[in-house]
């Protein structure tokens, strides 16, 4: 069990009084109430990987709300700027995809590309289908390595792979 010493920050209780016993008691009641936590759950909580969130450079403004947002069905989280007349910073997000926009320079660079995993492409494509989109026409294809994968490239040369595995379909 591991005690901590409150004597460097509180002078005060320097001296073995009634009144440092008690707060040291209730201090070390608290340190074994948290020792009670496993160390594997305590590491789970501070050394847990999460997913990535991608940026992506964009030039427009409308024209990237006109794809992700009207498009991709994607919804707009928040979004930033330091001042209205300067460069745009958003969150947008479907489901648990959460994807960075950013028009600064030097976020990221055009014509990046990434792989998002959807329950099932088939249905996304159905779904792009259905809602026509400035001459885009996805296709699904399946690849050597077993996946189904929907390449689109957005208005900025950015390539998203809407991929599902080829057991999941």
């Amino acid at each position: 069990m591991t005690v901590l010493d409150f004597s460097a920050r509180h002078p005060a209780l320097l001296s073995p009084t009634a009144e440092f016993d008690q707060v040291q008691a209730e201090w070390e009641s608290r340190v074994v109430c948290v020792s009670k936590l496993s160390s594997q759950s305590i590491e789970e909580m501070t050394n847990r990987i999460h997913s990535p969130i991608p940026i992506l450079r964009i030039f427009d403004e409308a024209k990237a709300l006109s794809f992700y947002v009207e498009w991709l069905n994607f919804k707009i989280d928040w979004q930033h700027r330091f001042d209205k007349h300067l460069p745009l910073y958003l969150q947008i997000s479907r489901e648990s995809c959460i994807l960075h926009l950013s028009e600064h320079h030097g976020d990221a660079c055009p014509g990046s590309a990434l792989r998002v995993p959807v329950g099932n492409v088939d249905e996304l494509y159905r779904e792009l289908k259905g809602r026509p989109y400035k001459g885009y026409f996805p296709e699904v294809k399946a690849t050597p390595w077993g996946s189904r994968d929907m390449s689109i490239l957005d208005p900025f040369g950015n390539r998203i792979v809407f991929t599902t595995d080829a057991e999941s379909n």
